[in-house]
């Protein structure tokens, strides 16, 4: 019996594909532009439990583009994290939800590693790279990582699995080829809305 919330979903996906991604525990790393989009979707979807990092204050010129920022004279100053939290608690209270006000760094493995698929949803080139390298060693025990990005007039997302590392490592996923403005966050919401979209349609087929 497949509960009313998600019932809609029916359909486009079978009840034995709901009810299998209900089960499931996703990591979202970065909550911002890209990433709040993602959180949302994944709980109206129907997941398990979302394990999510962002260090970052919410900044009146993110307004135009993030999910969870939606008062510039309420939510500025705030942990992107920490309203992603509020949000996502009103709009599907049974999702299990694990919060960090905090940048995720290569210490914060051991919280991910039980997870069934990790999300990276950070935009600085540095930290990134550092980022996916922490990350590999997660692949390579069979925890897929799906990484997605804006670029000037699109998007990309791929899901990396420990059979594509090797490209992986060459194609450090497109960030030398993204315009330098956009990698800085230079970038509509509905750019970040279709990032997202993109990235939940493959976690849902992955799945």
């Amino acid at each position: 019996m497949v509960a009313e919330r998600y019932i809609k979903n029916i359909g486009w996906i079978s009840e034995e594909d709901q009810a299998n991604l209900l089960t499931k525990s996703i990591a979202v790393i970065g909550c911002g532009g890209n990433g709040g989009y993602i959180l949302e979707s994944l709980a109206r979807l129907g997941v398990k439990r979302l394990v999510f990092f962002d260090g970052d204050n919410f900044e009146l010129s993110n307004i135009n583009r993030q999910r969870f920022m939606e008062s510039d004279e309420h939510d500025k100053g705030c942990y992107k994290a920490a309203l992603a939290e509020y949000h996502l608690q009103m709009i599907n209270s049974t999702v299990h939800l694990e919060t960090y006000c905090r940048y995720f760094t290569p210490s914060d493995i051991s919280i991910i590693e039980d997870c069934d698929l990790i999300v990276l949803a950070i935009d600085s080139g540095h930290e990134i790279k550092a980022v996916r390298e922490a990350l590999i060693p997660l692949i390579e025990k069979g925890i897929p990582v799906l990484d997605q990005a804006c670029t000037d007039y699109g998007a990309w997302v791929h899901i990396v699995t420990s059979r594509s590392i090797p490209m992986y490592n060459e194609d450090t996923a497109g960030w030398e080829k993204v315009n330098p403005d956009v990698a800085r966050g230079y970038q509509p919401g509905y750019l970040c809305m279709m990032a997202a979209a993109m990235a939940v349609s493959e976690i849902q087929k992955y799945f």
